[in-house]
C-alpha cells in the first residue's frame, strides 16, 4: 500500500514537472512574442495570473501530500505502539517516503526560480516599456 502510495506521489511529481516546463516554454514564447501582438501590461498581468495559478495548486498539492505523509506515519507509529513490538517498520518505505519529500523541496526550488524568472520577465519588460516610451518622445519631437 506505501509503495503504491510513493509511485503515485512519484507520478504525480513528474505531472507537476512536466506541467511546469510547459507553462516555462509558454513563458519563453510569451516574452518571445511580446513585441508582435498584445501589449506588453496585458502580457504582463497574464503571467501574473497564470503563474499564480501554479503556485496556488502546486501549494495545495504539496500541503495535501504533506498531511497523507505524516497521517500515515502517525497510523504507523500508532499501530506499532498498539502492537508493541520492537518490530522495525520497513526501511524501504521510509527511504520512498523520504525520496518523495526530497523531490517536494526540488520542485519547491523549482517554483521559486520560475518566480524569480518571472520577476525578471517583468522588469525586462517594464525596461523595454519605458524605452519605447522614450522612442515615442523622440519621434514625436
Amino acid at each position: 500500500e506505501r509503495r503504491i502510495e510513493a509511485k503515485r506521489l512519484q507520478d504525480e511529481a513528474k505531472k507537476l514537472k512536466e506541467e511546469k516546463d510547459r507553462l516555462e516554454k509558454e513563458l519563453k514564447t510569451m516574452k518571445d512574442s511580446s513585441n508582435s501582438h498584445s501589449s506588453k501590461e496585458e502580457i504582463e498581468k497574464e503571467i501574473e495570473n497564470r503563474l499564480q495559478l501554479e503556485r496556488q495548486k502546486l501549494q495545495k498539492q504539496m500541503e495535501e501530500e504533506a498531511k497523507k505523509l505524516q497521517e500515515e506515519r502517525e497510523r504507523m507509529q500508532s499501530e506499532k505502539a498498539s502492537q508493541q513490538e520492537s518490530k522495525p517498520p520497513p526501511a524501504r518505505s521510509d527511504e520512498e517516503i523520504d525520496k518523495i519529500l526530497e523531490e517536494k523541496v526540488r520542485m519547491e526550488e523549482e517554483l521559486r526560480k520560475v518566480r524569480e524568472e518571472k520577476k525578471e520577465a517583468t522588469e525586462k519588460m517594464k525596461q523595454l516599456e519605458s524605452g519605447n516610451k522614450k522612442s515615442k518622445a523622440c519621434t514625436i519631437s
